[in-house]
């Protein structure tokens, strides 16, 4: 799981919950440019309010998380 890998700076979902970390997935690449570089695709972005809502997480607050670690939001 990518939330448990010391090595990568994800430790911190944890405190989302079983039900986030269920959701979150990833891939590494073993690629030197990439080595400091994290891509994070949000799927769901523009799905209705109402789906939003019926996440089992806080997708507010998990996306303020990634927001606030993050160099560049587009």
């Amino acid at each position: 799981i990518l939330a448990s890998n010391p090595d990568l700076p994800f430790r911190g979902l944890a405190e989302f919950g079983n039900q986030f970390l269920e959701t979150f997935s990833g891939l590494q690449v073993p690629a030197e440019l990439l080595r400091n570089v994290s891509l994070i695709d949000t799927p769901g972005v523009l799905e209705s309010a109402k789906e939003v809502h019926t996440r089992n997480y806080d997708y507010i607050k998990v996306s303020r998380w990634f927001i606030e670690r993050a160099d560049l939001v587009f």
